[in-house]
């Protein structure tokens, strides 16, 4: 049997806006100006928004949506990977700190607004069709830097079933090649029967070499960085399917 492996935030699951009001208020608190939760969009400046949204495809773990606010609110400008980089390095270990803060602050955010919470997620248009048409040919594997809990209770939500087991999150690693690898060797996969989608085209190319089928899911936040690399297959959300996976 072949393995299908899914990124969750950008490729299963639109949470960009639960992401937003979550480190945001998870940067009030690291910053010491938390006075009270901020419960809407709408309480967020409209520039501030923008700017969240323009440059969150760079953010791999959580903890690095620091360097999102820290240059939205020092007014600094991230105009590329190379640039948002250079602000990871010099800001690591906030960014440590700040990973752990935005966990507690989500949890704090669930317990609160549970309905709201998950009203804040979209599922990709056309992903549960694609998600049982793909289950009869696939065993399906979570691989995140999301949260284990959040991810398993927002594929309940929207009925995306999968077994619990086979769902990798950040308490895991936040290294993609490490759960990879992992993947492989526990459940004896070779590396060429095993697919790998993500919008994080970094990602990809940091497993670039490993064997297995990697997709680079233009739906996503990111961006192509590369497009000349021949190994990292571009898919499309209204035309992908089985047929297009086996084929490529």
């Amino acid at each position: 049997m072949r393995s299908l492996l899914w990124d969750f935030d950008g490729v299963i699951i639109d949470s960009i806006d639960e992401c937003l009001l979550t480190s945001y208020n998870a940067y009030l608190q690291y910053q010491g100006i938390y006075n009270e939760f901020i419960e809407t969009l709408e309480d967020i400046p409209k520039y501030y928004r923008e700017e969240f949204y323009r440059t969150r495809k760079y953010v791999r773990p959580a903890g690095e949506y620091f360097i999102l606010h820290k240059a939205i609110s020092s007014n600094i400008k991230i105009d590329s990977y190379l640039r948002f980089k250079e602000l990871l390095i010099s800001n690591a270990g906030a960014v440590a700190d700040f990973q752990e803060l935005f966990f507690l602050t989500r949890n704090e955010f669930k317990s609160k607004y549970p309905r709201y919470w998950f009203e804040l997620h979209h599922s990709y248009p056309g992903i549960k069709t694609k998600w049982q048409e793909l289950k009869r040919y696939f065993d399906f594997y979570i691989v995140s830097n999301k949260d284990l809990k959040s991810i398993s209770e927002i594929l309940d939500f929207f009925d995306l079933p999968i077994n619990r087991d086979n769902i990798f999150g950040a308490e895991f690693s936040t290294d993609k090649k490490v759960i990879i690898r992992h993947i492989l060797s526990t459940n004896n996969i070779s590396a060429e029967k095993l697919f790998f989608i993500d919008d994080n085209y970094q990602h990809l190319l940091d497993l670039n070499g490993m064997g297995i089928k990697l997709f680079f899911a233009c739906w996503g936040y990111g961006e192509i960085q590369d497009n000349t690399n021949e190994d990292i297959i571009l898919l499309d959300l209204d035309t992908f399917n089985i047929k297009v996976i086996e084929e490529l």
